[in-house]
């Protein structure tokens, strides 16, 4: 079985708005034997061979069919980020569907496994992710919403999966995100509110771990993105300060990231915008 192996599927949970992006990356890729070279593939005319590379030779002999399947998939889901990378999204959606159609094989075999159902969730929000930056909102949105049942499914099975309950968050936010963009400020609401409570939450249960406060701040921030039709300005203060005081107690601490220490910059120009 590889079903720890299939818990590193990536996530991606982020907003960008008034010039602050916040992206937190979810990379806890495996390594996987034999595809060492996907990595690597990050030139264009590249990417169709090393497709065909990854689907042909992942090791074999001794690997099971739901081994050699992981394998594929991550493999695959490497590949569709080289070439997010390099901006050919055409590419990507390809092989994220390619991916997609993977995990769907598997889950004809085992119906209800919840590591291949959690990498269902992860593809629809990957292609989604695709869509998204193509410009197809609509179905960007429909494959949000796709990963979203399932992150909900999942959540539900085990309320105290922490993992599972991120999930949940990372898809409310992807949708949030795009119903904001949408002019859906009604539904960004109630989509971002659910998201923020849940990062509250798996916050205040764990506070040493900072990437929980990470994500925690960031939840802060995309829902006080939000005009006042729906929240006015000093709720969207009030959010901001909280994110900015989660960000402050990581940085006294020597805690947040290096690649995070211009957030808590944003968040005070955000609030003097604000004022």
């Amino acid at each position: 079985m590889v079903t720890a192996e299939l818990h590193g599927l990536s996530r991606r949970f982020g907003a960008a708005r008034s010039g602050v992006w916040l992206t937190l990356p979810r990379m806890l890729v495996i390594s996987v034997a034999g595809l060492s070279f996907v990595a690597q593939a990050t030139v264009l005319n590249a990417l169709p061979h090393a497709l065909d590379r990854v689907e042909g030779q992942v090791e074999r002999p001794q690997a099971s069919p739901e081994a050699v399947a992981a394998q594929v998939y991550e493999g695959l889901i490497e590949l569709g980020e080289a070439a997010m990378a390099e901006g050919n999204l055409a590419r990507a959606l390809q092989v994220y569907q390619r991916a997609l159609g993977v995990v769907q094989a598997r889950l004809l075999v085992a119906p209800g496994d919840s590591a291949w159902l959690r990498g269902l969730s992860v593809s629809h929000d990957l292609v989604g992710d695709v869509q998204r930056a193509q410009g197809e909102l609509g179905a960007a949105l429909k494959s949000y919403r796709a990963g979203l049942v399932i992150a909900q499914a999942l959540a539900g099975r085990d309320p105290g999966n922490a993992e599972w309950q991120r999930d949940l968050s990372v898809s409310l936010n992807k949708i949030g995100g795009l119903q904001s963009l949408q002019g859906d400020v009604a539904g960004a609401l109630k989509s971002l509110q659910a998201a923020l409570d849940i990062c509250r939450v798996l916050a205040e249960h764990d506070p040493d771990n900072a990437e929980l406060q990470t994500e925690a701040a960031a939840a802060f921030w995309n829902l006080a993105q939000l005009d006042s039709r729906v929240l006015p300005k000093s709720e969207r203060r009030a959010l901001l300060e909280r994110g900015l005081q989660a960000l402050e107690a990581l940085q006294q601490r020597g805690r947040l990231a290096p690649d995070k220490r211009h957030w808590p910059d944003g968040f005070r120009r955000a609030m003097w915008l604000l004022e």
